[in-house]
């Protein structure tokens, strides 16, 4: 009787990938000594490789599921309208009580999206007063963001970057 072959790991992962492939018959030059592997150490190194590929495959749909489900979930909390955001009627009333140049300088220190939001919520001749004190680059970036949607979809860049 033959000694049985060492198994080495190249062994073992050609063994997995070819019983994974369903494939019956391994050319012995492929196992390194010419010699055919004992059957019971090979199917069972093959088992357990494919066993443990069926396993992580298994665990990556379901992190691929999951990751699926946060995306979703962040995308629509993005897609949001402004006015689903708690005290958002009282914030514009506030800003729209106060004096344009006041107002233009806190709403320009905000992000252009919360900017635009606000503005955006406003009465148009509030919103107009404001972004006519704003400085220009201000101004735009706000405008930009209230064309784009962006107000709605997000966005992080300042009005006053």
């Amino acid at each position: 009787m033959r000694p049985l072959p060492v198994l080495t790991t190249l062994s073992v992962t050609l063994l997995a990938i070819a019983a994974a492939r369903g494939l019956s018959a391994i050319p012995l030059d492929i196992l390194g000594e010419g010699q055919a592997p004992a059957e019971t150490a090979s199917d069972r190194a093959a088992a357990q490789a494919s066993a443990l590929l069926a396993q992580e495959k298994a665990a990556l749909e379901q992190a691929t599921l999951h990751l699926e489900r946060e995306r979703a979930a962040f995308q629509a909390e993005r897609a949001a309208p402004a006015e689903a955001a708690p005290g958002n009627d009282r914030v514009v009333r506030l800003y729209a009580a106060m004096a344009p140049e006041r107002a233009a300088t806190l709403i320009g220190a905000l992000p252009a999206r919360e900017a635009a939001r606000i503005l955006l919520a406003m009465d148009e001749q509030d919103a107009s007063a404001i972004l006519g004190v704003m400085p220009e680059k201000a101004a735009i970036s706000v405008l930009q963001a209230m064309a784009s949607g962006d107000a709605v979809q997000g966005g992080t860049q300042t009005v006053d970057s």
